[in-house]
């Protein structure tokens, strides 16, 4: 999964985020966009699972038996200051996790912004893998806040997340709530 495949797939999440953003300032607990909740869906893209997920979740259990997921979740944490970074920098943890042992976890995570009333912008974006395990914990995603313009920034943080299991590719989706960061250089 490259890193454009990872912009072109937020492009499609960021489309219903902006139909429910928060005013600005706001934190929320909920997830900014919740794409596949994170079920890892069996499917050509990422951007198919979302398809797959959504009509699944209009059309009820007769779509949802259409479709074979893989036996994993993926969740991530709030965006956050990271300690490791000496609070210079901001992260989230994006984990897979999965009941058997499966052949690839790839996560590809963005570190977005806003730079004003339905703009964001995504300032950090990353791709990683691990191989050969049932689940794995991302804690090497950071971005450095020199670059943004605002001290007080509103963050999201997104993972596309790819398995590759039983020789198919599943995929998912998720984002953190909006968190307000002193991103501070």
């Amino acid at each position: 999964m490259a890193a454009g495949c990872v912009a072109a797939l937020l492009g499609v999440a960021w489309a219903a985020v902006a139909q429910a953003e928060p005013e600005s300032g706001a934190v929320s607990e909920e997830p900014a966009f919740a794409g596949t909740n994170g079920e890892y869906i069996e499917a050509d893209s990422p951007e198919e699972a979302v398809r797959v997920y959504e009509q699944s979740r209009r059309g009820g259990a007769a779509v949802q038996a259409t479709y074979e997921k893989a036996p994993c979740k993926l969740t991530t944490q709030h965006m956050h200051t990271r300690t490791s970074g000496n609070k210079k920098t901001i992260g989230h943890k994006p984990t897979t996790a999965c009941s058997v042992r499966v052949s690839k976890i790839t996560h590809g995570n963005s570190a977005d912004y806003r730079w004003g009333p339905g703009l964001w912008v995504a300032a950090h974006t990353q791709v990683a893998s691990r191989n050969n395990l049932s689940k794995w914990t991302q804690t090497d995603f950071e971005f450095t806040c020199g670059k943004i313009p605002s001290e007080n920034t509103s963050w999201v943080g997104w993972t596309a997340g790819t398995v590759l299991w039983n020789g198919k590719n599943y995929h998912s989706i998720i984002s953190t709530p909006q968190a307000e960061l002193k991103c501070k250089p």
